[in-house]
């Protein structure tokens, strides 16, 4: 028999499990020192702050900088305006359009200049230091005067905004700052700057503080992270205008002894620089998704200026290209991402604190997903404290998702667009969980501007990789196109893809092909990948949208309001719908369960392949209320799925089995090659994979052992044959193939439905037909009437599709929008068609084509046998099998194909 005592657990507790040997001083170390942080003197800000909001700019113009301009209104800080209530307050009712459905809104809307003021006091201690003003994530622009003196300007939204206040005095000051979140660049729809999801916020998040250093300070500090050579430059500030000289003590925690190095250090007038090797301390332990090892390190520059101590957190790690495939440590890895758009319901922020994302990480591994692509913006420091400490490797964007990039007159925004580049590189290249990095969405325009930014960040620092965009929208074909005039010669280390162009066909490499061949596990995209020149992760693959939960109304407690879900909560409740609507977002999520693991054992089946980046495990709240996730906008589950049978298909090793179709009749050999992916740490000798076959009522079909084999590092590796004979099925039959590795943690399982050879079809008195006219006649009579119609005889009728609506039915128009089926599967009619509650597979040809669904809005009595379950922007009661009386007739009704001959 199946072993199945091995349940999929990751990270699986004999490969995976942690070997960071610390201490509980270390510990305790680690817990208190965030990736970085400077040991200098700092008064926090946060409090009680004097506001007055803009509206129509005239602060500047009436002077408000003198000190005594009233400020009528109060906010704290860190916060914004919205979760202060200022502004204008939501008007909007709940409605069935395209704006209504558009997602969240905020219940406090303001967007201009806002007027930040308050007194603060320099300490004594602080004379002759170099002091600054910190301020940690801005949108989008501030503008800081002291005492009625500007100081200066910023303008980053990936990073904090730091002002230099070294010319202020002990004692008390008046602090006044403009903070304008009005667009100052096209970005175009960048998650940084959007309504779709995090808002456009006015304030400041996270944290705001004074800071004091001394004149000669630690000014950068850049980590190489290559376990053969790892080192550290400092760069060092000086504000004395004189050179000087001093100490630097290096200490390196490993274990739970620290190692100290002194050195002496020499700067000049503007400063200066020095590199020191980290391997004092002996070999460390490298960091990986399966051993985040961490080790803190120390800085002090000892000076007659006073002492300044650094401390961060470092991991050492190579993540390189090999061939078609990308390496970390010399070891292949397969990124298993997931999507975020800065999507935080609650305070329409992202998180500033590390236990905020530490959560949403641990979810990601719950999951089995070790990646997280961060589309269009960046995230804050906190996120890469946390992916650090977790093990997940991270790509963040520069905020960009535009077509539009250096036009004639666009210097201004091409500039910002560098020093945002540049600011985003210095403020968060020492964490190891930074891997990848590309420089927007879907970018069009010059991409030799692109391309030359590009090679400046990778000599700028080569520790990780980059590409230029996530999903080019231009002619990627074969190597030698890329010699075409407007088209730069690749420089990008890794690509991520939907589909390769030629100029005439696009080969795509997601799952929205699942309608094009009937339902197997053995197609895969290896043919498409050859065309790539690099390795490659696929784009935003999924986007299977379920029907929103309304159940999570109640949680939008915060900023936003969900104006779409109580929208389509009305409607339903006037189509008399609104007691199904638990039973939709089940019914219909489920099925978005069996297509998510369609489409992650179709990445996995293809080679040569980098990883993916699925949209999404978790919902998108924007674009037409994209439910595409098996979490809600909370990371929350939804109550359709797990983790565990999720782990399945996503997870280090993964059996996988190429299985030619799902139906089957009982004259056939099930016969189908078995394939392992194996992405742990080292191969995995003398593994003798179990399988069997168990109708759903628990009867053995078949079973097996194959092997031994040895399982290397890599994808596609070849396992053995499966074969049973499906002879002692008797009656259509749905049944589970499992497979497991007793040796690995490794189980996965698939569904397949068998029917007789000669089926017996013995439906006495029953009238057949298509022709309406033959069905009144019938029914007459009082005759029993099976009415097949043909989508000319079905007067109200709506086209139906086997996949339910890609992203969003609001957003994109042009597709049948239906979300899967809500089915009576016990029902007397069904007796021989083994069907859960929902759509899967052994659909596919009943729905591929089919006559479309029959609108019931008018007749309320009809309960389907078969319910399609209707775009959540139309709401109709659809019969795809139901059942009526008709006068002394009965009559059963079925839209569905049945006379196809696809499956048996």
């Amino acid at each position: 028999m199946l072993d199945t005592s091995l349940r999929f657990i990751y990270p699986c507790s004999f490969l995976m499990k942690r070997t960071c040997f610390l201490g509980s001083s270390l510990i305790l170390v680690l817990s208190a020192l965030p990736s970085f942080t400077r040991a200098a003197e700092a008064q926090s800000l946060a409090g009680t702050w004097q506001i007055r909001l803009d509206p129509k700019g005239l602060g500047l113009s009436q002077n408000w900088l003198d000190p005594q301009t009233h400020f009528d209104q109060s906010i704290t800080l860190p916060g914004t305006t919205d979760q202060a209530r200022l502004g204008t307050p939501c008007r909007a009712e709940p409605e069935i359009s395209k704006a209504g459905l558009a997602g969240l809104v905020r219940k406090y809307s303001y967007i201009g200049p806002a007027w930040y003021r308050r007194t603060i006091e320099i300490p004594k201690e602080w004379e002759k230091k170099r002091i600054t003003l910190f301020l940690e994530r801005v949108i989008w622009e501030s503008r800081l005067w002291l005492d009625g003196k500007e100081i200066g300007t910023q303008n980053s939204l990936s990073t904090p905004h730091e002002f230099d206040l070294s010319s202020i005095t002990p004692g008390k000051h008046d602090l006044l700052l403009r903070i304008d979140n009005r667009q100052q660049f096209d970005v175009g729809r960048s998650h940084a700057y959007i309504e779709d999801t995090q808002s456009i916020w006015n304030g400041v998040i996270g944290k705001i503080e004074l800071r004091a250093t001394p004149l000669v300070w630690i000014d950068q500090v850049h980590l190489n992270p290559d376990p053969a050579n790892p080192s550290v430059e400092i760069r060092i500030g000086n504000r004395t205008g004189k050179a000087g000289s001093g100490n630097l003590l290096l200490r390196v925690f490993s274990g739970n002894n620290p190692s100290e190095k002194s050195v002496p250090v020499k700067w000049d007038a503007q400063g200066g620089a020095i590199t020191q090797p980290l391997d004092f301390a002996g070999k460390l332990p490298v960091w990986s998704e399966f051993h985040p090892n961490l080790h803190p390190l120390s800085l002090t520059l000892q000076s007659e200026n006073g002492q300044d101590t650094r401390k961060l957190s470092f991991g050492l790690r190579k993540i390189a290209r090999s061939g078609m495939g990308i390496t970390l440590n010399d070891l292949p890895i397969f990124f298993r991402g997931t999507h975020e758009g800065c999507s935080f319901p609650l305070t329409g922020y992202p998180p500033m604190e590390v236990e905020g994302w530490r959560r949403i990480f641990k979810i990601l591994k719950q999951w089995g997903l070790n990646h997280m692509r961060f589309h269009s913006y960046c995230p804050p420091e906190a996120c890469f404290t946390a992916a650090d400490e977790e093990g997940i490797y991270l790509q963040p964007e520069l905020p960009l998702w535009t077509g539009k990039l250096d036009a004639p007159g666009d210097d201004n925004r091409v500039k910002w667009v560098r020093s945002e580049a540049s600011r985003l590189l210095e403020a968060y290249r020492n964490h190891p969980s930074m891997v990848l990095f590309c420089l927007g969405n879907e970018l069009q325009g010059n991409y030799r501007f692109l391309q030359g930014l590009l090679a400046d960040l990778k000599k700028t620092d080569p520790s990780r990789l980059y590409t230029m965009t996530s999903n080019r929208l231009w002619i990627l074909d074969a190597p030698a196109k890329l010699g075409e005039p407007n088209l730069p010669p690749l420089i990008d280390d890794f690509l991520v893809e939907r589909a390769f162009w030629n100029k005439k066909e696009k080969d795509g490499l997601r799952g929205q092909t699942f309608l094009a061949e009937s339902p197997n596990t053995s197609a895969d995209l290896s043919k498409t990948l050859q065309r790539s020149p690099l390795p490659l992760l696929t784009h935003e693959i999924g986007q299977w949208n379920a029907f929103p939960n309304l159940a999570e109304i109640p949680k939008y407690t915060g900023v936003l309001r969900p104006i779409n879900l109580e929208a389509i909560r009305n409607d339903l409740k006037k189509n008399g719908l609104l007691s199904q609507a638990t039973d939709f977002t089940r019914a219909s999520g489920k099925f978005c369960v069996e297509l998510y693991k369609q489409e992650l054992e179709l990445a996995l089946r293809s080679t040569p392949l980098a990883g993916y980046q699925l949209l999404d495990l978790h919902d998108y709240p924007g674009q037409g209320t994209a439910h595409v996730g098996l979490l809600d906008s909370f990371w929350d589950p939804k109550g359709f799925a797990e983790p565990a049978p999720f782990r399945e298909a996503c997870s280090p090793i993964v059996p996988l089995l190429r299985l030619p179709k799902r139906v089957y009749t009982s004259d056939e050999t099930l016969s189908a090659k078995l394939e392992f992916v194996n992405f742990l740490e080292k191969p995995i000798p003398n593994v003798s994979p179990q399988w069997e076959i168990k109708a759903s009522d628990g009867k053995l079909i078949g079973e097996g052992r194959l092997g031994p084999i040895n399982l290397p590092l890599g994808a596609a590796i070849p396992s053995g044959t499966l074969t049973a004979s499906l002879s002692s099925v008797t009656q259509p039959t749905e049944a589970t193939i499992r497979v497991s590795a007793p040796e690995t943690c490794a189980l996965n399982s698939w569904k397949i439905w068998i029917v007789p050879a000669q089926p017996k079809v013995d439906c006495p008195n029953v009238h057949v037909t298509s022709s309406l006219n033959e069905a009144q006649s019938s029914l007459a009579k009082g005759g029993t009437v099976l009415f097949l119609p043909t989508q000319g005889s079905i007067s109200q009728r709506q086209d139906t599709s086997f996949l339910p609506a890609f992203w969003s039915p609001v957003y994109f128009t042009n597709q049948a929008g239906t979300m899967g089926l809500l089915i009576q599967n016990k029902h007397p009619a069904l007796a021989d068609f083994p069907t859960e509650e929902y759509c899967n597979w052994q659909w596919w040809s009943l729905l591929t084509p089919c006559a479309g669904s029959v609108v019931l809005d008018q007749v309320k009595r009809i309960q389907p046998i078969v319910q399609t379950i209707d775009a959540f922007s139309r709401n109709q009661k659809l019969g795809l099998i139901f059942e009526v009386k008709v006068g002394q007739g009965r009559l059963l009704v079925c839209s569905a194909n049945l006379t196809g001959d696809a499956d048996p």
